[in-house]
């Protein structure tokens, strides 16, 4: 198992690059494909909808200052795509190819962004972003959302950019599907690393999970893993997880995502959702 093939998905934002960094650090060591997809928003998606009918000239404004939006958004992708490619030693080429060595490609698509995200992700080994933080872009919430739990594939979300395979690796290990698939796809990384943890963090209302099939299964691979329990106080399960990999050293986090729908973590708080908005470590997830 490897990651052949990783979607960065772009917007023009300062979070671009952080993903870039980030799966141009992976991609040397697995030989995979970074594909950058850039997505321009669609005009429907800047029309206001209301109950009366606009001025054609009006109509033609909106029009007009959502393209000059999209331009300038595109060509600071392409900008920073290059520059980082470049200083990342990056072979580009025009689409996804075998080689011996880690290529990348750009795409400049035309549409929602959680949709072609989402079309993209489906023959994707792994699919990067930058720090997602509040969820004030639909657009970019709903496409982690889609990749995650629609089209089921694994997730890396980087507040800042990996400089190096993480050579620790703490799991988020609550004996759950989710956790396990995560830990499943993640085996590449969890290969590579130095030192792997399983950090449960007690809950007052359930029994502590059997770490003795994970450990079993890692085992398979020459991976050995070690157990730490917290206690969660006065915390979310989020914060005690976090709080302890970060005192841990931890260069990564895997965990599972979303054990409830994203709506009900967005509004009753959750672990992947502090995850994805509060978490200062790389995170891998799977749903």
């Amino acid at each position: 198992m490897t990651f052949r093939h990783i979607l960065v998905p772009l917007n023009g934002s300062d979070r671009d690059a952080v993903a870039l960094e980030t799966a141009f650090v992976l991609a040397p060591q697995f030989g995979a494909h970074v594909s950058a997809l850039l997505v321009r928003p669609d005009t429907r998606a800047v029309m206001p909808i209301i109950g009366i009918s606009l001025f054609p000239d009006v109509i033609a404004d909106i029009a007009n200052s959502a393209k000059q939006a999209a331009d300038r958004a595109a060509g600071i992708a392409r900008d920073t795509f290059s520059a980082i490619a470049a200083r990342a030693g990056m072979t580009v080429v025009e689409r996804p190819e075998r080689r011996d060595t880690a290529t990348t490609s750009f795409e400049e698509v035309e549409g929602f962004f959680f949709d072609c995200v989402s079309r993209a992700a489906r023959f994707a080994d792994l699919v990067a972003f930058g720090s997602l933080g509040e969820p004030t872009d639909y657009q970019l919430s709903a496409g982690f959302s889609d990749v995650l739990m629609a089209v089921g594939r694994p997730v890396l979300v980087s507040p800042k950019p990996l400089v190096r395979l993480p050579e620790k690796v703490v799991i988020g290990w609550d004996g759950r599907y989710a956790a396990a698939r995560a830990v499943c796809m993640a085996l590449p990384l969890l290969a590579q690393a130095k030192e792997v943890v399983a950090i449960t963090a007690r809950h007052p209302r359930r029994d502590l999970p059997n770490l003795e099939g994970l450990q079993g299964y890692l085992a398979l691979s020459g991976i050995r893993v070690t157990e730490s329990i917290v206690e969660r106080g006065e915390r979310s399960t989020g914060e005690a997880l976090f709080d302890a990999a970060g005192n841990a050293g931890a260069e990564l986090v895997v965990m599972g995502g979303y054990s409830r729908s994203p709506l009900r973590e967005a509004l009753l708080g959750g672990t992947t959702a502090y995850a994805v908005e509060e978490a200062s470590l790389p995170v891998f997830l799977m749903h």
